[in-house]
């Protein structure tokens, strides 16, 4: 489960990268193969896609401001809210914001 910007976003963190002070880029092919699969668990019902609707952007913007997360993370946070699953990340602050949220819906 994802917000359609999902794929997206992830080929662009694939494309640009940093690591401290240092960025660096995957080659383009590298990227496309993983577009390529992404596109393939879509279409093969792997990932479900979910729209940013008026009220997840109302949601996610009062998760935004509660928890001072960029508008990707908020929404992303937000559709796991939503969907009472689990959020899957390596996010650090997007995982405590998320915890934070569920327990201020409580």
């Amino acid at each position: 489960h994802c917000p359609t910007f999902g794929p997206v976003e992830t080929c662009g963190v694939l494309m640009t990268r940093e690591f401290g002070t240092q960025k660096f880029r995957l080659p383009l092919a590298v990227v496309k193969v993983a577009w390529d699969s992404l596109a393939k668990w879509i279409q093969e019902g792997k990932i479900k896609l979910y729209p940013l609707t008026e009220e997840r952007m109302n949601q996610a913007s009062l998760v935004a401001m509660r928890q001072r997360l960029k508008g990707p993370d908020a929404i992303v946070v937000q559709t796991a809210l939503e969907l009472n699953l689990p959020l899957e990340t390596y996010d650090i602050a997007m995982a405590r914001a998320c915890k934070r949220e569920r327990t201020h819906k409580l």
